[in-house]
């Protein structure tokens, strides 16, 4: 009876994952992940050692360290597998409009990494405690390059247009990835990982990514129906 009953929610549990992520969306997630890694760290070892450009403001010197906030600096690794997972199980058209535009926009930070190197200067941190510690070590294993645009900003902000116009989604769930990117926005600047022009180039390059792969959606949408009433009308 104990084996049957296992056997029965083995595969409950197998029909629940296959429903929430099926192998397409694995694949596109996989994919993703090895896009964000490429252009990430790959960027950061073609200018390790170069030249870096400082492009803060006064206002960015004005803010302070703030280091409890990097619990939403590394919280939003959850945050985005959620909304990717969520927005990849959407529509076709739309997913495939999200899966372009997100590899389009770290192709762009890759190329902006590479051509424009910029650096943070970062605090001391004379605290002591637990995120005090955190903040230690979080700047002893990630060097101060690969800022400009802010990749953190850039994919919270994906989530956010990702998300937009779907009305299978409900706008609590809209509601919320745009209250946690905007918390991500801020622990980016708290952490002292990135000045206010990463994060709003971050937004920017994310909304204008998701435009761009947008237009060659339509463009697609327009030749298919083009070509079905050119059909219907030689039938």
């Amino acid at each position: 009876m104990c084996l049957i009953n296992l056997e029965s929610d083995r595969k409950v549990m197998k029909d629940i994952l296959q429903k929430w992520m099926p192998k397409r969306i694995v694949i596109q997630l996989l994919i993703l992940l090895i896009v964000h890694c490429a252009s990430y760290y790959g960027a950061k070892y073609i200018i390790n050692g170069g030249d870096y450009y400082y492009i803060g403001s006064a206002l960015d010197s004005r803010i302070p360290l703030i280091p409890w906030t990097v619990i939403f600096y590394y919280g939003c690794f959850l945050f985005w597998i959620f909304y990717y997972t969520l927005i990849l199980n959407t529509e076709l058209e739309g997913t495939y409009r999200f899966f372009r535009a997100e590899i389009l926009g770290k192709i762009i930070c890759f190329l902006f990494y590479v051509l424009v190197p910029t650096t943070m200067i970062r605090p001391m941190v004379t605290e002591t405690g637990f995120f005090p510690n955190v903040i230690k070590m979080m700047y002893s294993i990630d060097t101060p390059d690969a800022l400009f645009p802010s990749m953190h900003c850039f994919v919270s902000w994906m989530c956010v247009v990702g998300l937009r116009g779907k009305p299978e989604i409900s706008r609590k769930h809209r509601i919320i990835a745009v209250i946690a990117a905007l918390l991500v926005f801020m622990a980016t600047l708290t952490t002292k990982q990135h000045v206010i022009v990463d994060v709003i180039s971050g937004v920017l390059l994310a909304e204008l990514v998701y435009f761009i792969s947008g237009l060659f959606t339509n463009s697609k949408s327009d030749s298919k129906h083009f070509s079905l009433r050119r059909i219907n009308h030689e039938c």
